[in-house]
């Protein structure tokens, strides 16, 4: 992947990351009805267990970030007219990262991962609904969380490419939306 079209990627993924982490906060904080969220120890130890996690990987992103050598930049001198000397890490696919610049993206996206999962932790509501209403929103997270990842992953721009963010465009929708029950006084 060349220089403009990694950074413009990592410019989206944060983009994306962040509604990410806000969605997670909505879908948490309107579980319920309840007034004043109940001290739940296990879920704040776990909400800062996955927090310390999204810091260490964004850490370790953004460091690697600094280890980067790009497709342009590591063409050679020529040789001859048809010879072009490169690193063995640099073969370049149009549109496809490198290794290194592979697991930058895969940590910076871990690290939102993490966020939103310890948004999640710290703004939980428990919920007042019947069983299958709450299979229907586990079957809905992982669906979302499944999504997220490949929400910006673009190669070819072909139609199959968009089924994934489209897909996770309509869940961030109502994700975000906020649910208000008018209630007959």
């Amino acid at each position: 992947m060349l220089k403009v079209q990694f950074y413009i990627r990592l410019v989206l993924i944060i983009a994306v990351g962040v509604l990410y982490v806000k969605a997670y906060m909505n879908m948490a904080k309107r579980n319920s009805k309840e007034t004043e969220p109940k001290r739940r120890i296990a879920l704040k130890i776990l909400g800062g267990i996955w927090a310390i996690l999204g810091v260490f990987a964004t850490f370790i992103g953004v460091s690697t970030i600094t280890q980067i050598t790009f497709p342009q930049e590591a063409i050679g001198p020529h040789v001859t007219s048809h010879m072009i000397f490169r690193p063995l890490s640099q073969t370049m696919y149009w549109g496809y990262a490198t290794m290194v610049q592979s697991s930058c993206i895969s940590l910076i996206t871990f690290s939102f991962m993490c966020f939103a999962l310890s948004a999640y932790c710290f703004f939980y509501k428990s919920s007042h609904s019947k069983w299958y209403t709450k299979i229907g929103k586990i079957v809905f997270c992982i669906c979302y969380y499944m999504f997220y990842a490949s929400a910006t992953d673009f190669h070819y721009f072909d139609f199959y490419e968009w089924m994934a963010p489209v897909l996770f465009a309509i869940m961030t929708f109502f994700a975000l939306r906020n649910k208000k029950k008018h209630e007959d006084i």
